[in-house]
């Protein structure tokens, strides 16, 4: 049920990849997170050849959306589905694997077989 409508919000967010995040708190869903350009929060910048070429961009990767509520000991499940809605490999980027690790919580994504993988931080 929870995957469904994760699976339908991350197709609906007007992107070219579609990211969902799960966060669960002892068994109950807390937030499902989405990727997307809508938020202000996370901010990005792309330097040019010069400084008046530097641009700003924001977004939001669905891992970061979920994590602004988590607390230590929360489990985090990262799924990506391809346009037509099969399901795609998710390991979460670099910047999202230091916020996982910086607010403690475990979390596992699907691999390039397709099935459930553990997140290792080093």
């Amino acid at each position: 049920m929870y995957y469904k409508a994760a699976q339908e919000m991350a197709l609906a967010n007007g992107e070219d990849f579609h990211l969902a995040a799960l966060l669960w708190r002892r068994g109950r869903l807390v937030r499902i997170g989405i990727n997307g350009r809508e938020s202000k929060l996370f901010q990005r910048f792309y330097s040019g050849k010069s400084q008046e070429l530097q641009q700003r961009a924001y977004c939001a990767h669905a891992e970061m959306q979920a994590l602004l509520v988590a607390q230590e000991g929360d489990y985090l499940e990262v799924l990506r589905w391809t346009k037509d809605g099969k399901l795609a490999h998710s390991k979460p980027c670099r910047f999202c694997k230091k916020w996982i690790k910086r607010t403690k919580v475990q979390a596992r994504f699907i691999n390039q077989m397709g099935e459930w993988e553990k997140l290792i931080l080093e």
